[in-house]
């Protein structure tokens, strides 16, 4: 049940990071929403669950990145 909370907050906020904070000044920054989530499962949930949530974040980032494959499960693991 957790981890169908966590991955669904995921894809939001790795939608919102992609679509809307791509179009804000760069002056104004842009936040890596999807890495402070991983940061707050790191300190909340347990060695195996946080894994596979860690992996599957990466592989989402990388799809709607366009990056190298594998780039960011690596950063975020």
């Amino acid at each position: 049940m957790l981890i169908t909370v966590f991955i669904i907050l995921g894809a939001f906020l790795l939608v919102i990071q992609t679509t809307i904070f791509v179009r804000t000044p760069q002056w104004l920054g842009n936040p890596d929403l999807l890495f402070l989530l991983v940061i707050f499962m790191a300190t909340k949930i347990d060695n195996y669950r946080g894994i596979i949530l860690t992996m599957i974040f990466g592989l989402m980032m990388d799809t709607f990145s366009g990056f190298i494959p594998g780039l960011f499960p690596a950063v975020y693991f």
